[in-house]
């Protein structure tokens, strides 16, 4: 029973580890100063975070950010978690 319990914990340990929360604070070209988890950081193109977020591209207007596998271009003061879900989009034709 406590081997259970210890696996549990771990999984929601390892579940909680690989959340992510990035949100752009400031945009330059060649660098944007992103929070991730909470943490400020400034990142140029090509450089990752310790917690694994890639700069692809930043521009003025806006910022290309690679983690978890994805990447997302982002303008100033938006957000985005590692739970991101596009949306589906269904289309109507009228003829």
């Amino acid at each position: 029973m406590k081997v259970v319990l210890s696996l549990c914990l771990m999984c929601l340990l390892v579940a909680e580890a690989s959340a992510r929360q990035v949100v752009v604070q400031g945009l330059f070209k060649g660098a944007a100063v992103l929070t991730i988890d909470g943490q400020q950081r400034m990142l140029r193109n090509g450089q990752t975070s310790v917690e694994g977020v890639t700069v692809i591209e930043a521009t003025p207007k806006y910022v290309v950010v690679s983690f978890d596998g994805k990447q997302q271009r982002l303008g100033l003061s938006q957000q985005i978690s590692s739970s991101f879900q596009e949306t589906s989009r269904d289309e109507v034709t009228i003829p």
